[in-house]
């Protein structure tokens, strides 16, 4: 019960019910299965499911910095919620924080430009090695190296409360989603309805919405350019 009063008050819920894919904020339709958290299906969804990577996220949610970079607002997320030391934010006085103005530091920069990432994003082998030049684990998995039940079984274990994070990267259109690749970190898994919760970086655009893992697996396992399949990558601190 408190764990739905916590939430409840976060989301800023109202008094009558919403459908799963009912708007309130001025979002782009979602086209079915999909089903915004912010809905009465979403919600109880979201009581019942593994939830551990959500309350570390959040706390670090942005929305990306220009249509390009979902990837940039990933990264940060991801990094600001793992015991990484954080560089000093020339935008927040004295205090340190992963932005989108410090990110680009001269390794990243140059695995992928600044001005290309704000331009045309970045590819998954690039935001793998990317997150690399930072002290945590990485691992890269492109969707055609892997079966479906071993990606349901890293969800598992990357919502079960370990600091273990999950970044997809999947194609929109295959979610009946405006717009191609994207990139969003995963923030709870839900193994009675078998769909992942993904925490869009593009609010402007679309809500957070919960995903059938076979739809999102499908997703991910389309072209992402240089002939490779989109896929996923899994951060930790290191060892």
């Amino acid at each position: 019960m408190k764990r739905l009063w916590i939430i409840s008050i976060f989301m800023g819920c109202v008094a009558a019910p919403l459908s799963a894919q009912q708007s309130t904020r001025g979002f782009l339709p979602l086209a079915e299965p999909l089903v915004a958290l912010d809905s009465d299906e979403g919600r109880a969804m979201f009581m019942k499911s593994e939830a551990a990577p959500f309350w570390r996220l959040i706390q670090f949610y942005g929305i990306q910095p220009n249509l390009a970079t979902c990837g940039v607002a990933s990264c940060t997320m991801v990094l600001n919620s793992l015991p990484v030391e954080r560089p000093v934010s020339p935008d927040h006085g004295k205090f340190r924080l992963f932005t989108a103005g410090n990110f680009f530091t001269p390794a990243v920069s140059g695995i992928a430009p600044r001005e290309r990432v704000y331009k045309s994003g970045m590819s998954l082998a690039e935001l793998g090695k990317i997150l690399a030049t930072f002290p945590v684990e990485v691992s890269t998995v492109p969707a055609e190296k892997v079966e479906l039940a071993a990606f349901r079984e890293e969800l598992k274990q990357c919502t079960k409360g370990t600091q273990r994070l999950m970044l997809v990267n999947y194609l929109r259109k295959s979610l009946d989603q405006e717009s191609g690749g994207h990139i969003s970190p995963v923030a709870a898994y839900s193994p009675e309805q078998d769909r992942v919760l993904v925490l869009d970086v593009s609010t402007y655009k679309y809500p957070w919405v919960w995903v059938e893992t076979e739809k999102l697996f499908a997703a991910m396992g389309t072209n992402g350019g240089a002939n490779a399949s989109r896929g996923y990558v899994i951060v930790e601190p290191r060892k």
